[in-house]
């Protein structure tokens, strides 16, 4: 999950070269149906998934909170803050707010109703959306760097992110094979920390500068540093949980990152709306104020990262999880 935002920019970069803009738009239907293949062939149920139903109240707040507070703040950008977009942030927080409110009745059957009460879960789910805000403030700038600045072609800019999902892979594994020898928040706070100090690196990006002296180090850190510190996290979110309710506690773990990602978005859009005006658009001439408008949004990266770093250490207290047995998380009181 943690290295699918580099790979995606490095296919993307092919497709926009070698075929057209609006193939990236289709590219999600193969996956899809990979995806599809690989659960119905590889995925088995296991025993004790009886007695679940669906909770529709559950499905209608969280995704219609979902849709409109992603929408609302995808549109700041572009609009700015207008009633419309306020109007649409208001709803989405009330439905989120109505959501998790749902959640501790103990007739929900999405969530388990401890589940906003442990401060173990909660902790990895507001990291991860932190993590989200940083990941999407960060990516575009660097994509702009590699291409208007670096004047790399979509697929060679593509291919300059290679590195960093690698580094997000081999940290991850070694980071999973780690977990059941420490807890989880010696391995998740130094992995932010690390990525936080990748973010700090690439604020001194500047016209002249090389991919492998200027670039390439902070999206090595980055990227180490997520791959060490999402494994646990993912794993801490969704540890113990009963099967009939792990479905929902992986929707809404995920769902939290991808919320961090339209968070992301939306500063990204606001931080360069307003030193550019609205409706920017690049020139072909690439100066050091123009990069010192994108490089901006790195040091968003650098603050969400490091909050997100905060909230895992004082929050994830459990303790390390034996070999194939996931640590059993106690409610905070």
């Amino acid at each position: 999950m943690a290295g699918g935002p580099a790979l995606g920019l490095a296919t993307g970069g092919w497709l926009l070269e070698s075929l057209a803009w609006r193939w990236c738009l289709y590219a999600g239907l193969p996956l899809a149906v990979v995806a599809l293949i690989g659960a119905l062939t590889l995925l088995h149920d296991r025993p004790g998934r009886t007695g679940a139903r669906l909770d529709l109240p559950a499905v209608l707040f969280g995704t219609g909170g979902s849709l409109a507070l992603t929408y609302g703040l995808g549109e700041v950008g572009r609009r700015g803050w207008t009633p419309l977009v306020l109007g649409l942030i208001t709803v989405g927080v009330l439905l989120l707010g109505a959501f998790l409110w749902g959640q501790t009745r103990a007739s929900s059957s999405f969530l388990s109703p401890s589940f906003v009460k442990d401060r173990n879960r909660i902790g990895c789910v507001l990291a991860l959306f932190l993590v989200g805000v940083g990941t999407i403030t960060s990516l575009p700038s660097l994509d702009f760097y590699a291409q208007s600045v670096l004047d790399l072609s979509p697929a060679t800019a593509g291919a300059a992110f290679l590195p960093m999902a690698a580094a997000v892979v081999v940290c991850a594994q070694v980071s999973g094979r780690l977990l059941h020898l420490v807890p989880p928040r010696v391995l998740i706070v130094p992995g932010l920390l690390l990525a936080a100090l990748g973010h700090l690196l690439l604020t001194f990006l500047e016209v002249g500068g090389a991919y492998t002296t200027h670039a390439l180090p902070g999206m090595l850190l980055t990227g180490s540093g997520i791959g060490l510190a999402f494994t646990p996290l993912f794993a801490t979110a969704t540890a113990a949980v009963a099967p009939q309710l792990s479905g929902g506690t992986s929707a809404t773990v995920t769902a939290g990152q991808d919320l961090g990602g339209a968070v992301g978005g939306a500063v990204l859009g606001a931080v360069i709306a307003a030193r550019f005006g609205e409706g920017y658009l690049p020139s072909e001439s690439i100066t050091d104020d123009l990069l010192d408008g994108y490089t901006d949004t790195l040091w968003w990266a650098v603050g969400a990262t490091l909050l997100a770093a905060l909230a895992a250490g004082l929050m994830i207290t459990v303790g390390a999880a034996r070999r194939g047995v996931p640590a059993v998380h106690t409610p905070a009181r």
